[in-house]
């Protein structure tokens, strides 16, 4: 029996989670000071699979079900396909005249925009999608059609997919308004470089430092030590310094 078009809807959002972006740095509104580039395309943390159900209370399940019957429809075209050296040279004289490229973050992606058109590339070029796609940024509820649409793309409102950061086991730094939710590996380079700017920007903004161990056994121990820590500030300055030797044992 033929999937119905809301179970077809239903895979393609599981999908689209598992290859989607993950979660690294999730802001209200990012500091425009601090520098996140190294810190977005090398640290991963929480995958967000385990949230596909939260889809239809964001209303994307309507732009899911849009899209498998797109599909469907194309499936049915009396238009036969191009060859794959038609399709090769159509990549190939497009690429020609590029006039933007945006890398979509921890995908190995690229968006590539020229002219009318536009397309995918992989970061080694082995790959291509190019023809009539659809780019859907899932966690926006908002589909990618030029390099402009890619803006803040590496932000995510924790809030708007459920997740409350108050009740994320988070260290603090900083009484400002403006909120920034960071997640970090307490043996992770690229984490620390980052962290490393955020204490001059204290009074502007809340930093709420996730500590999640995704880097072994070492960055397990060494998130209960910061964690279990009673003295919470004691904690927040070792994971600052990225210098744990004077935390107690947990």
């Amino acid at each position: 029996m033929a999937p119905s078009a809301s179970t077809t809807a239903l895979t393609v959002a599981l999908v689209a989670v598992q290859v989607a972006p993950w979660a690294a740095l999730a802001v209200s509104q990012e500091p425009a000071t601090i520098d996140n580039r190294i810190y977005m395309n090398q640290f991963t943390s929480l995958s967000l699979l385990r949230f596909a159900n939260k889809f239809n209370a964001l209303g994307l399940l309507p732009i899911l079900l849009a899209l498998s019957v797109n599909q469907a429809t194309a499936q049915t075209s009396v238009t036969p396909p191009k060859t794959d050296t038609e399709m090769t040279a159509d990549v190939k004289e497009i690429m020609r005249s590029i006039d933007e490229v945006k890398r979509l973050p921890v995908t190995g992606l690229s968006f590539i925009k020229a002219g009318d058109k536009s397309f995918l590339i992989t970061d080694n070029g082995h790959f291509v999608v190019a023809g009539n796609f659809k780019l859907v940024d899932m966690w926006r509820g908002k589909q990618i059609t030029s390099v402009a649409d890619t803006q803040g793309i590496e932000k995510v409102d924790l809030r708007k997919i459920g997740i409350n950061p108050d009740q994320l086991s988070t260290l603090t730094v900083g009484t400002g308004k403006r909120e920034v939710t960071i997640f970090t590996d307490p043996q992770c380079d690229h984490c620390h470089d980052l962290i490393s700017q955020i204490e001059p920007l204290a009074k502007d903004y809340t930093f709420k430092l996730v500590v999640v161990p995704v880097l072994g056994s070492k960055s397990a121990e060494l998130t209960k030590q910061l964690l279990c820590n009673k003295d919470k500030e004691q904690s927040v300055q070792a994971l600052l310094a990225k210098d744990y030797s004077k935390l107690p044992p947990w």
